[in-house]
């Protein structure tokens, strides 16, 4: 039996948190156009960086880099737990920083 319950999403900056309890599968870009976020989006297709976010708890709770975002994070020599925003969904609890 899986589970019902919907994942949360806790985005951390410098001064602020926020907390939303979303669909399972839903993209960070879907979220920022609904909400007010932090997050801010350049190309949306893996190819300029400006959307990277840190995990910061639980990776599991985002979709897998795809083979086209692993890509280009190594070329931009990113930490491990560095993200494409463009390119993640919410698929469990996560925690994530952004830079303002």
């Amino acid at each position: 039996m899986t589970s019902s319950r919907m994942p949360t999403l806790t985005l951390k900056t410098k001064s602020k948190q926020q907390q939303w309890t979303l669909e399972s599968g839903t993209s960070l870009v879907e979220l920022a156009e609904r909400e007010t976020t932090p997050l801010v989006f350049g190309c949306r297709e893996a190819d300029c960086g400006v959307c990277a976010v840190r995990v910061v708890d639980n990776p599991e709770g985002i979709s897998p880099a795809t083979q086209v975002e692993a890509d280009f994070l190594k070329a931009l020599h990113a930490d491990p737990e560095e993200r494409l925003g463009c390119q993640c969904r919410i698929i469990g609890d996560v925690t994530l920083f952004v830079d303002e």
